[in-house]
Order: C-alpha cells, then structure tokens, then sequence
C-alpha cells in the first residue's frame, strides 16, 4: 500500500511539473504573438508565433543531434532522411496545434496572460528570452563545433 502511496505522489508530481512546463510553453507563444501583434504586418499573428516556436524546437533537436554525433557516436547520420525530418516538423505541428490552434485556445492563453502583473510578465520575459537565446547560442555553437572535426 505504501509503495502505492509514493507512486501516487511520484504522479501527481510529475504532472503538476509538466502542468509548469506547458505553462511556460504557452507563456513562450503569448510573447511572440504579442512581438508579431506589435509589427506592422498585424495579420495571421497566431500562425506567425507557432511557426517561431516549430523553429525554436527544430533548432533545439538538431544541436542534440549534432552533439549526439560528436560526443556519442561519431558514425550516426544525424541527417538521416527527409522523411524523418517530415515526420518530425509534422509531430511538432500537430502537437502545436493540438495545443494553441484547436477550438481557438491560444485566445484564452493571450486572455490569461493579458491579465498578469507587469511584475509578474516582466520577470518571466526576463527568463523566457534568456532561453530562447540559450537555444538560439547553443544551436550556433553546435554547428561550430561540428565544423571543427
């Protein structure tokens, strides 16, 4: 029954984590809608900011890849094919969909975010565009490094 118990808890925890993390993803496409809304091309600014974060993403997994062939394997194709690649932007685009673009959610996040603190909003723009920099730096250096070998 304990184990139960600490399993229960262990769950919960996790969800509660992953709660944050889709949060701060949805924090991530409120900011970049609201940069799009602020340019002088004001149209389709929901499509704009998921296809920045569909970016983002793919940058994210090629310098894993990139340091998976350097640190790990050295004979791994990290391109592979083109299909794998579609399969990936397709997976990346439904999940994103599924997430800000089915039934018009991402309204109710620029709701929900419209309604914080300037406090609050600052602080996490603060921390969001440091990591967004982050995974900007760090797509650069893995291909700096690649090209090292």
């Amino acid at each position: 029954m304990a184990l139960i118990s600490v399993l229960y808890l262990w769950v919960q925890n996790k969800i509660v984590e992953m709660e944050k993390l889709k949060r701060a993803y949805c924090y991530l496409f409120y900011k970049l809608y609201k940069m799009s809304e602020a340019a002088p091309s004001r149209w389709l600014s929901h499509w704009k900011a998921s296809l920045a974060i569909m970016v983002l993403e793919i940058w994210l997994i090629a310098a894993i890849l990139i340091y998976y062939k350097l640190f790990l394997n050295g004979d791994a194709d990290i391109i592979g094919s083109n299909l794998i690649w579609v399969v990936m932007v397709l997976g990346i685009g439904l999940i994103d969909y599924y997430i800000f673009h089915n039934h018009d959610q991402w309204k109710n996040y620029i709701k929900e975010f419209d309604q914080l603190p300037k406090e609050t909003s600052r602080r996490w723009g603060m921390w969001l565009w440091i990591i967004v920099a982050l995974i900007i730096a760090n797509f650069i250096f893995s291909f700096y490094l690649y090209y090292q070998i």
